[in-house]
């Protein structure tokens, strides 16, 4: 593959210098923003073309995890702790503080217990989980049967206790991608107990209590799509009773208290959002409140401030709303 150290021949055969020491490269990436789209502008990703790992969709991932890039550390928390230098990464106390082997880039697991109980084979990306306790636990100490995987950011989980114990309970997939989980108490708690995966998109969760003990007892999956639950209180406590699934699609529970405690108190078998729904301050509010059956929104419905605001709120059997409705 290219060399290290310059431009792929597609760019015109031009060299840039990769930054050299580790302080370089944290400077770099973060006058970047740590985003994705920065990087591959300057043709970094190119560099990397030989990587197994079907999992690293991400140009930008591809090239912090490249051994050479010397941006991400990979070893027990002793010896990561060892590596970031008490500076770059693993600043706090107990803010690396795993069993077996994770990895930890520059500019994560910045605070107090911030990376405390990390699972083996986790990946924290660079400029993620900062604040106290902001990743402490997520996926569980020992979430490593078949099919687990851990990986957040970059630039995800971000404020005190924001992606605390997520999927804490089951050998499951955990993903939380770019810019996601940012807020105090963003994430916390969110599918605690689901046993398959729990996935959040780019930009969604962002907000003080965004996605608060979403489906927290939810059994199987959490699939939260892009630029959803965006405002303070959205999606708070939303199907935390939910037995089976819950998905909300694309742009979805948007403004203040947008789906605030929707299916919260009763136990309903799957909650469904479609895309673009819910949109505005406390859109969806209380909707199907005490459902034990299934719960659905379709796309482009709920629109509007306090759009569906209790909907269904007292119905114990399944609540739908078709798309394109109230809106």
């Amino acid at each position: 593959h290219t060399k290290k150290g310059t431009k792929s021949s597609q760019d015109g055969g031009s060299s840039t210098q990769l930054p050299a020491t580790l302080v370089e490269k944290y400077e770099f990436l973060l006058k970047a923003g740590g985003g994705m789209e920065e990087i591959e502008a300057m043709k970094f990703a190119l560099q990397v073309t030989d990587l197994s790992d079907s999992a690293l969709t991400s140009p930008f991932e591809a090239y912090v995890l490249d051994e050479a890039s010397g941006l991400c550390f990979t070893g027990t928390a002793a010896e990561v702790n060892v590596k970031c230098g008490g500076k770059l990464c693993c600043v706090g106390a107990g803010a690396c503080d795993w069993i077996r082997q994770a990895t930890v880039c520059l500019g994560s697991c910045m605070g107090q217990d911030s990376c405390g109980t990390l699972r083996p084979g986790s990946i924290i990306l660079p400029f993620s989980c900062t604040g106290e306790a902001a990743c402490n636990n997520i996926g569980g100490r020992f979430g490593d049967g078949p099919g687990s995987q851990l990986r957040v950011g970059p630039k995800a989980c971000i404020g005190e206790n924001a992606c605390y114990t997520i999927g804490e309970n089951g050998n499951n997939k955990v993903l939380v991608k770019e810019n996601a989980c940012v807020g105090e108490a963003a994430c916390d708690y969110v599918g605690n107990s689901a046993e398959i995966s729990v996935i959040i998109e780019n930009y969604a969760c962002r907000g003080e209590n965004a996605c608060y003990e979403l489906g927290e007892n939810t059994e199987e999956t959490i699939f939260i799509g892009a630029k959803s639950c965006n405002g303070t209180n959205a999606c708070y406590d939303l199907g935390e009773g939910a037995e089976q699934f819950i998905s909300i699609s694309a742009t979805t529970c948007i403004g203040e208290e947008s789906c605030y405690r929707l299916a919260h108190n009763g136990s309903p078998t799957s909650v469904q959002l479609g895309s673009n729904s819910c949109m505005g301050d406390s859109a969806c509010n209380g909707l199907a409140y005490e459902s034990d059956d299934t719960v659905s929104v379709g796309s482009n419905s709920c629109t509007g401030k306090k759009a569906c605001v209790n909907t269904g709120r007292e119905v114990a059997d399944s609540v739908s709303i078709g798309s394109n409705s109230c809106q």
